[in-house]
Parts: C-alpha cells; sequence; structure tokens
C-alpha cells in the first residue's frame, strides 16, 4: 500500500459510512448515489494532499460531498429538463395512493422544496443536513465551518420561516397522510 492510499484508508474509512448514507438520504436514487459518491472520491483523492494539512480534514470531507451532491442534483435536474419537458419523474402514483392522494402529496412535497428553497443557504443546508441526512449540530458545524450555537440558530430562524410559509398547507391537508 502506497502512502496516499494509507492516508485515504485514515481519512475516509473512519466515516465512509457516514459519506454514503449522506449521499443515499440527499440523492434517494443509488445509482445517483453511487455516480456522486464517485465524483466525491475523485475530488477528495485529488486533494488528499490538502485535504491532511486542514485543521479539521473530517469537515472538510464532508463539505466536499456535500458540495458533490449539490452539484449532482443541479446537474441532474439539467439533464432532467432537456430529456422530458412533459413528464415529471415522480408522475408515476403509488398504487396504495388514490390519484388524488397522490397528486396532493406531490404538490405538498413541491410546496415544503419550493420554500426551502427560498431560505437563506445556511438555513437550507442546515435544515437539509439535519432533517435529510440526520447528523448531528456538532457534526453540522464542522461540515458547514461554523460553531454547534450558529447551526441552531439557523435551523430555529429556518424552521421559523418554514411553519410561517407553510401554515396554510397544514391548515389545507387536515386528515391527510402525507408520509
Amino acid at each position: 500500500m502506497n502512502k496516499k492510499q494509507k492516508e485515504y484508508n485514515d481519512l475516509i474509512k473512519p466515516i465512509e459510512n457516514d459519506i454514503i448514507n449522506s449521499f443515499g438520504r440527499l440523492l434517494s436514487d443509488p445509482c445517483d448515489a453511487d455516480d456522486a459518491l464517485q465524483n466525491a472520491l475523485i475530488k477528495i483523492w485529488n486533494k488528499l494532499d490538502k485535504i491532511k494539512k486542514h485543521p479539521n480534514p473530517k469537515a472538510l470531507i464532508l463539505r466536499i460531498c456535500l458540495n458533490c451532491a449539490y452539484d449532482f442534483i443541479r446537474n441532474k435536474r439539467i439533464r432532467v429538463k432537456r430529456i422530458d419537458k412533459t413528464k415529471p419523474m415522480d408522475s408515476y402514483p403509488d398504487k396504495s395512493q388514490s390519484i388524488d392522494e397522490h397528486l396532493e402529496a406531490r404538490t405538498f412535497k413541491k410546496e415544503i422544496l419550493f420554500e426551502i428553497s427560498k431560505l437563506s443557504i445556511n438555513q437550507r443546508e442546515v435544515i437539509l443536513l439535519r432533517f435529510v441526512n440526520d447528523l448531528t449540530f456538532e457534526l453540522i458545524g464542522q461540515a458547514l465551518g461554523c460553531k454547534e450555537v450558529t447551526v441552531r440558530k439557523h435551523l430555529q430562524r429556518g424552521r421559523e420561516k418554514l411553519k410561517k410559509q407553510l401554515t396554510h398547507l397544514l391548515l389545507n391537508s387536515k386528515g391527510h397522510n402525507y408520509g
């Protein structure tokens, strides 16, 4: 095993499962997660010398992975728009739902994602890392390069804004399960 492989094993192996799970949660589709993970690992491999000199290599690695996932999502949106402008990817209803329930759930999900996209970048990242990736406040702080208390404040402010913006959806959806 050469020096670079040893450094890679020392830095990546301990957090490898966290990285894989993060990509899986962010991207949902296992094939997309694998592709984005591969891109991130290439970037990490190429920047391994800089990463090992960083004061917090784990946080830097998580940041690189997060950026690669966002890049993949952005690029996929562009590809999907080019391929099929008429049929959304999630247009195939779950057989256990009626068409009305499926459309309501899809609309609800789009509204939530739209409102999340309107948050500040810090609030959006904290909300996604906390609720989608299920990361601790400490890990989120390391990944974003800020203190844990700052992470909590971004989360609080983001949740308050979302609550205010989505109240109309919650009032209209009483009795519906959007699981």
